[in-house]
C-alpha cells in the first residue's frame, strides 16, 4: 500500500492511497496499524462525524452542531484501473467524490486546513474530484 498525504488539517489528513493488492480491509487495517483510523470507520477506531467535530464552537452555523456529516467510512475509489480480462487491454474508471465526502473536505479546508503539500507521484487532481 502506497500512501500520499495530500492535505493536512487539524486532527485530520486527506490521503491518496495506491493499492498493490486488493486484500479485504487492506486500507483500513494498514492505516489503523499505523495509528491513523479512518473517519467514520467505527470498526477500526474511527468514528462517525457530526458538524461540530469539524467546525469550531465559536463559529456560527445554520445547522445544529449535532448534524451528521459523515455516517460511513471516509473511503472512496476515485480511480480504478485494471487489465480487462477478455480484451486484455488496460481500462480505467474515474468517479468523483460523493457529496458527503465533498462536504466534509470543504468544511475541513475552511476550518482546519494546515497545508496541502505538493506530493511526488500523486495520481489525482483534487480540484477535479472535489
Amino acid at each position: 500500500t502506497i500512501y500520499r498525504v495530500r492535505e493536512r488539517y487539524e486532527g485530520f489528513t486527506l490521503v491518496e492511497i495506491e493499492l498493490r493488492t486488493g486484500r479485504t480491509h487492506q486500507i483500513r487495517v494498514h492505516l489503523s496499524h499505523l495509528g491513523w483510523s479512518i473517519a467514520g470507520d467505527d470498526w477500526y477506531g474511527g468514528k462517525h462525524l457530526v458538524v461540530g467535530d469539524v467546525v469550531s464552537s465559536s463559529t456560527k452555523l445554520e445547522v445544529p452542531r449535532s448534524t451528521p456529516l459523515l455516517t460511513r467510512q471516509a473511503l472512496h475509489a476515485t480511480l480504478l484501473g485494471f487489465e480487462h480480462p477478455a480484451r486484455g487491454e488496460q481500462v480505467e474508471f474515474i468517479a468523483p467524490l460523493p457529496e458527503d465526502l465533498r462536504s466534509t473536505i470543504g468544511l475541513l479546508r475552511t476550518h482546519r486546513l494546515i497545508d496541502a503539500p505538493n506530493v511526488a507521484g500523486a495520481e489525482l487532481d483534487l480540484d477535479l474530484i472535489i
